[in-house]
């Protein structure tokens, strides 16, 4: 405050002049003072200065606009007004700053009739054209005096401080400076050219020309061209064109003036003036020509633009760090990392901070709590102190006490990391390595778990590719594993019959994590000196993306990671050599050389001999801000060579090229070895890049399983092979000891034994393990008399061909016996039931289907009944066929005797017994009056038949007369009762001719038939009147089978049959 400025009031660049004389100097403006400054003022405050403004020349000067003044200056200047010579005027401004910046400044146009200094060049055409008449002289000479008298006009004493320049053309190849741009008029009154001669030329490329010359001139620029040329000389303008001038002309704030002495080119050159801001003329006379060069002589002097410059200083403190950006040092959690920077007040005042905003959370500064003063500095400590593994970038905002408040931005950069990586994505662990099934039943299968654990800390997706084998089976081929757990893929082995062994591979896909081996070859040659972002350089990009790789590696669990970096700045040298610890690597800070390092290629070539062969994913990453060019330039190694290598030993490249250098050779290796190549321009691209080579890592891997299964089977085999049972009898069993042996190499499973008589007794299935044997009882149990043999055929699991049986044999004699026992009453005429006893239980198992027995007793007091000779309890026929196909009389014991048949057919049941007594039937009998009160029935024999096996009988029942006390007076004799008596035939058995006997007691009528096991009536014997006496039958038999028959005599309604047995 209270110091005082010089205040520069600039019209074009020299605005003070010197007073002109009264006579033929124009008007001329003159401020005062001629710099203007406003004094120093506090933020918020206003001051004030004036200008006066002075018409110091012999004309009326028009001020005819003025811009008005922006903020933080303000005033008006109301246009246009006139000033007359000699005439002032004040101009009152103001000065009111509301900001930061210590300095303002401002340019305020105006436009008013004051010459300004101005370069003016004179292109003269000095070709044929130009040598034409016009009117006393050549267009050429008369040129020369127009121009030469227009100097004399504006470069006068006193007036503005112009220049010239003198230039000229024949044709479009032929241009010459004849004078550049100078402020002594004589000089260039003597370059004018006064003669012409060569072709017609065109202007274009001369005009061209002499703008380049004159664009740097810091004054006000015309350019007078003078063209005498036929239309412009444009047949020979080869590459230039009017249009190309026009876009130079205003570029370069040159107005051009045309004026053409030929005419016909008049289109293009007044186009050419009007776009410039300039004019076009034809002149065809002196009088002409002349006005031409008054109208230029009058633009230099009306109308022209100007402007005047502000300045201002504030009184304010202005923030300054030494840099705009800190990079910290990879940082593990836990630990802290430190940068000093200063903090500056360049300012004029006390500066005091009132708020920082966008630090992170793990980002400090420790700042001053004291006011710094203008010229003063602090050092200011910034802390990096990282809570998780993650990249972090603060853009902290420092607002301070400036005048309209202040603010400066300082960017943090820093990437922290941990002691373990808590990120490694998915990690898959195959239990078991091997899948072996051994030994597998071939009739059966086998199913094993094959364990996918996730050791990892993200998702695992995993697919298992089916399998093409018909006899392994998949049963789940895609799993979602969460992070630390497992799941099973369960694979079945079926050989479905088939003997042998089985192998195969089990593949198994899964994006997951392993183990690398990784190196990072850095450029930091010059060109890593070049800027990200506005504020990193190339090479601390290079740093924190080389700290997010290292950030990655792991070392825990079943990841085991080793890192090495190689640089290429002055030389190739190992920066770090292969190391896990992650500590250790983030210790390396890149820096980048002064002097350029064209030698990189021989850096990736060195960093693909730094592998060593392992069964780990190994990875070259190159950083690198040039690309093609700069890669092979100096090198040694070749790009395809690299690419062959890398190849060879299974190394993928991939490369982040920062900037827009040609890379396609380095694509090239990348993609031949399975890398990646990016570009990148700022830092998202470079991170986004490091993200996806992390995903490289994580790229979709195959792994095998080798799965082996052998089928086997079981194979049963007997000492021997043959069993033969002891007689026994019906309703017991027989039993031995038989061992069963599995000769094979499968699990023996007998699932059941097709069996008859003879039995297994084993409960099924009968497991027997491979090589191994085991006893069990064969039994034979008969359930009816006979010799019996069969088999006991074994159904197993077995795959070898045939079937396994033990052939049996026995003897079943028969416990079956028969008996009569008790006593039963009946009336005279009526018929009793008489029961038959089996001595045990009779089933439908035991199969007696024919069975012949016979009876004897008193034939005075009963008779069988022939319609139904055996009946059941209820009085009803007995099932089946029941006959009595004989009948006799035994005079030795005098009782009757009467064959009973009993056969049981087709779908009829067999024989069975009924109650706890075991009744197998009844038989049926008549009583009459004979001899005796009381008669008893008494068994001779049984016998199954056509097997004729006999069996006991015993017992006798008794039949009582009822209600008769007067039987004893009526007693007859048997004979009474039977007027014919049969003898037995002879011979008996019977072969071809038998002789039946009977007798009569007196003359009767006799009817004799032959009949069949069944009852079927064969031939009538005879059927006639026989006297009293013996008789004979005979009867030839051999058109008969052998078997059982029997034969009836009928007489006076009374009827005897007797059995007849035939055989060949």
């Amino acid at each position: 405050m209270g110091r005082s400025f010089l205040i520069s009031v600039i019209a074009g660049l020299t605005l003070g002049f010197a007073s002109l004389s009264a006579q033929n100097t124009g008007p001329r403006l003159q401020w005062t003072p001629t710099v203007l400054q406003f004094d120093t003022v506090s933020c918020g405050a206003s001051v004030s200065a004036t200008i006066e403004m002075e018409n110091v020349g012999d004309t009326p000067l028009t001020v005819s606009e003025c811009d008005a003044p922006t903020e933080p200056f303000s005033g008006t200047l109301p246009t246009p007004f006139t000033l007359q010579p000699a005439e002032k005027r004040l101009l009152t401004l103001h000065y009111a700053p509301t900001r930061a910046p210590l300095h303002d400044s401002l340019r305020l146009k105006l436009r008013a009739d004051s010459p300004v200094p101005t370069a003016m060049g004179f292109l003269f055409d000095i070709s044929d054209g130009m040598a034409g008449a016009f009117g006393s002289s050549t267009r050429i000479e008369a040129a020369h005096e127009a121009c030469a008298s227009f100097l004399d006009q504006v470069m006068t004493t006193g007036a503005p401080a112009h220049q010239g320049g003198v230039y000229a053309y024949s044709t479009s190849a032929n241009y010459r400076l004849l004078r550049g741009l100078s402020s002594d008029r004589q000089k260039l009154q003597g370059a004018f050219p006064s003669a012409a001669n060569g072709a017609h030329a065109c202007a274009w490329d001369a005009m061209q020309r002499t703008i380049t010359n004159m664009q740097t001139s810091p004054l006000r620029k015309f350019l007078i061209v003078l063209s005498g040329s036929e239309d412009a000389g444009v047949a020979n303008c080869g590459p230039h064109s009017a249009a190309g001038v026009v876009n130079s002309a205003v570029a370069a704030g040159i107005a051009v003036y045309t004026i053409s002495f030929a005419g016909e080119d008049e289109a293009q050159l007044r186009n050419i003036a009007e776009q410039t801001g300039g004019r076009y003329i034809h002149a065809t006379t002196d009088a002409e020509l002349q006005s031409a060069m008054d109208a230029i002589v009058g633009d230099l002097q009306y109308d022209v633009p100007q402007h005047v410059v502000l300045r201002g200083e504030a009184v304010t403190p202005l923030l300054a760090f030494s840099t705009d950006h800190i990079v910290f040092p990879a940082t593990m959690v836990g630990d802290t990392s430190d940068v000093r920077f200063t903090l500056r007040n360049t300012g004029t005042a006390p500066l005091h901070l009132n708020n920082i905003d966008g630090l992170s959370l793990d980002m400090t500064l420790i700042l001053p709590d004291v006011p710094v003063m203008p010229d003063d500095s602090f050092i200011v400590a910034a802390r990096f102190h990282p809570r998780s593994q993650d990249y972090s970038h603060a853009v902290c905002t420092f607002t301070y006490n400036a005048c309209g408040g202040g603010t400066e931005v300082l960017h943090l950069y820093g990437m922290g990391y941990e002691q373990d990586n808590p990120s490694i994505g998915p990690v898959l662990g195959l239990t078991p390595e091997r899948v072996d099934f051994g030994k597998v039943t071939c009739s059966a299968g086998k199913s094993l778990i094959l364990v996918a654990e996730n050791t990892g800390d993200a998702q695992l997706q995993l697919m298992v590719v089916p399998v093409t084998h018909q006899r392994f089976l998949l049963q789940n081929s895609s799993l979602s594993i969460d992070p630390g757990a497992s799941a099973d893929i369960t694979l079945s082995y079926v050989p479905r019959q088939y003997l042998g062994t089985d192998a195969i591979d089990l593949e198994i896909v899964a994006p997951v994590r392993e183990s690398a081996t990784t190196v990072v070859a850095c450029n930091l040659g010059s060109s890593a000196l070049g800027s990200v972002d506005a504020t990193l350089r190339r090479f601390e990009a290079w740093d924190l993306e080389l700290s997010e790789i290292v950030a990655g590696l792991t070392t825990s669990g079943s990841i085991h990671d080793s890192i090495a970096v190689i640089v290429a700045d002055s030389s190739i040298r190992v920066a770090l050599p292969f190391t896990p610890d992650r500590r250790e690597a983030a210790s390396v800070r890149l820096q980048a050389a002064a002097a350029d390092s064209t030698m990189f290629l021989d850096a990736l070539a060195a960093g693909l001999q730094l592998f060593r062969p392992s069964s780990q994913q190994k990875r070259l990453v190159l950083l690198t801000s040039e690309g093609d060019a700069g890669a092979a330039a100096g090198s040694t190694a070749h790009f395809k060579t690299c690419a062959a290598i890398a190849q060879q030993r299974g190394i993928t490249v991939s490369c982040i090229l920062l900037g827009d250098d040609a890379g396609d050779s380095l694509q090239y290796v990348c993609e031949q070895s399975g890398g990646l190549f990016r570009r990148a321009a700022d830092m998202i691209d470079l991170r986004e890049a490091i993200e996806h080579l992390e995903k490289l890592v994580l790229a979709p891997k195959t792994y095998s399983v080798p799965v082996s299964a052998e089928s086997v089977s079981g194979d049963l085999r007997f000492a021997a092979d043959t069993l033969h049972f002891p007689e026994t009898w019906v309703g017991e069993s027989s039993c031995t000891t038989v061992t069963l042996y599995n000769t094979g190499e499968g699990t023996l499973v007998i699932d059941d034994a097709l069996q008859g008589m003879f039995t297994l007794q084993a409960a099924f299935p009968v497991t027997i393990p491979p090589m191994d044997s085991m006893s069990v009882e064969i039994c034979f149990t008969p359930e009816r008399p006979n010799n019996f043999s069969g088999s006991i055929i074994f159904q197993t699991n077995s795959c070898l061909p045939g079937y396994s049986m033990i052939f049996c044999t026995g003897s079943a004699r028969d416990s079956l016996s028969m008996n009569l026992k008790g006593s039963y009453t009946v009336r005279p005429g009526g018929v009793v039931d008489i029961p038959i006893f089996a001595g045990r239980t009779l089933t439908e198992g035991y199969g007696l289907r024919s069975l012949g027995f016979g009876i004897a007793y008193n034939p005075t007091l009963l008779y069988p009944d022939f319609d139904r000779p055996l009946v059941m309890a209820d009085g009803s026929a007995l099932p089946g066929t029941s006959q009595v196909p004989k009948q006799e009389y035994d005079t030795d014991r005098n009782l009757a005797t009467t064959l009973y048949r009993i056969s049981r057919t087709g779908s009829d049941a067999a024989l069975t017994t009924t109650g706890n007594d075991n009744v197998l039937c009844f038989i049926r009998m008549h009583a009459y009056l004979g001899n005796a009160t009381s008669a008893t029935v008494s068994l001779d024999s049984a016998i199954t038949w056509p097997m004729n096996i006999g069996f006991p009988v015993w017992g006798e029942a008794t039949v009582e007369l009822d209600g008769l006390p007067w039987l004893e007076q009526r007693l007859v004799d048997p004979s009474a009762l039977y007027g014919v008596t049969i003898g037995k035939h002879s011979p008996n058995p019977v072969r071809n001719v038998v002789r039946l006997h009977f007798a009569c007691e007196r003359q009767a009528g006799v009817r004799m038939t032959l009949h069949d096991a069944m009852g079927r009536q064969l031939r009538i014997l005879t059927d006639a009147e026989y006297a009293a006496g013996a008789h004979t039958l005979h009867v030839d038999t051999e058109d008969l089978p052998a078997g059982l028959y029997y034969y009836r005599v009928q007489s006076g309604g009374r009827m005897q049959s007797r059995l007849m047995l035939i055989t060949r």
